[in-house]
């Protein structure tokens, strides 16, 4: 997996497709490694669960990104 550098300056754009559809779209800042962003992106869409697809791209850095994404509930403990 081709992970993307991510600086805590940067300006990143992010989409959720799910089957196809929009369901989501962020501008996120403040985030400072990819598990940062993937968090932020879970914590955004709530209660979507299943296989997404996740477009990046970093503003800032001039990179773009697609992946596949699956979403689940917390589990609770």
């Amino acid at each position: 997996m081709n992970l993307r550098k991510i600086s805590i300056d940067d300006v990143i754009f992010a989409t959720v497709i799910r089957n196809g559809m929009k369901i989501a779209s962020m501008t996120l800042s403040g985030m400072g490694s990819i598990v940062d962003l993937l968090a932020a992106v879970s914590s955004h869409v709530g209660v979507v669960t299943g296989l997404v697809t996740l477009k990046l791209r970093n503003y800032t850095q001039g990179w773009a990104d697609t992946r596949s994404m699956m979403l689940t509930r917390p589990v609770m403990g």
